[in-house]
């Protein structure tokens, strides 16, 4: 990995010589003599990289998301809810939340009918350094809204290579500020205003520890509290789904990541998932995609370098 080391040397006398800005003497005086001119600061992370930013005013109610890339998402005006794999976030106004690959997440409890929120979707090698974020809401104070302005500003114009090294860079800024922000703060959820909301973050939290067992709707509203009829209705009025399908997609969510980050076989894939056969998990799983698990992880374990070539040929035939 390159380092870099900063060292100037004074300028010589030349009358021609625009004069240097004082600001920028006083700083370059601060400068002393390395104690090595080839040991220096390196890159700690690694950066993003197929970078894509775009705005939302409405959100459908009801859809569930589930793809290979990193979701940041930045509220700039109307607070509403973040559920991620069953927990419960509840995001206000300059504030963000990173969604990491292959988490159930969907988007409810919208204060408005029309927001501000800002997505950048992206993909990272590794997210070592970034696990802090995970499952929480983070205030982004002002070096981060700077950085914003500045990705913001730069990414519609983006014309060359420069350009798209520079929103690289800015986005590697702006994750490097939410670590930051994480580790400054309680891991704690927002207070919410539905009271339903409980019963919904309570049961998806009992779903997600428990997707490896074969349970009913009954034994969750026991595990929560409530009766199963109440718990239905939590379900459809806080997420916009049924707790029966909430729980299928769940399941054949976690299939779908274990196919493509795990060895496992099919049959232990429908086992961890807690499906009681594997011809009922492949039923499930062909209804709920079109193709088998055998098919479907073939062609997802192959297309992800292929689509990211595509984009990556997208960018480039723009610069």
């Amino acid at each position: 990995m390159a380092s870099i080391v900063i060292f100037l040397t004074k300028p010589m006398d030349n009358d021609k010589q625009k004069k240097i800005p004082e600001s920028l003497q006083q700083l370059f005086l601060r400068l002393s003599e390395p104690s090595s001119y080839f040991a220096g600061f390196t890159q700690t992370q690694e950066l993003p990289s197929n970078v894509v930013l775009f705005r939302r005013h409405e959100l459908p109610g009801g859809q569930h998301s589930y793809h290979h890339r990193h979701v940041l998402v930045y509220a700039l005006d109307i607070p509403g809810t973040v559920i991620v794999d069953g927990t419960y976030l509840r995001l206000h106004p300059g504030e963000a939340v990173l969604i990491f690959p292959h988490q159930f997440h969907h988007y409810t409890e919208l204060a408005g009918e029309r927001i501000s929120w800002l997505f950048i979707t992206f993909e990272l090698p590794s997210a070592t350094g970034l696990e802090v974020c995970q499952y929480l809401t983070m205030k982004v104070r002002d070096p981060g809204r700077r950085i914003l302005y500045r990705l913001l500003k730069r990414y519609p114009n983006a014309q060359t290579t420069a350009d798209a090294q520079e929103i690289v860079l800015l986005v590697g800024l702006f994750l490097q500020h939410l670590r930051h922000a994480a580790e400054e703060v309680p891991h704690t959820l927002s207070i919410r205003a539905n009271p339903q909301a409980d019963i919904v973050e309570a049961a998806g939290g009992y779903v997600y520890s428990h997707l490896a067992e074969r349970f009913t709707v009954t034994d969750v509203a026991d595990a929560v509290g409530c009766s199963e009829s109440h718990l239905r209705a939590a379900f459809r009025k806080t997420v916009g789904t049924s707790f029966g399908r909430y729980l299928r997609s769940a399941r054949l969510h976690r299939a779908q990541g274990l196919l493509l980050t795990s060895d496992s076989s099919v049959t232990e894939v429908a086992e961890r998932c807690g499906y009681d056969s594997v011809s009922s998990f492949s039923r499930a799983f062909t209804t709920f995609t079109g193709e088998t698990a055998t098919t479907w992880r073939r062609r997802l374990s192959r297309e992800p370098d292929e689509a990211n070539s595509t984009a990556i040929e997208s960018v480039q035939s723009r610069f």
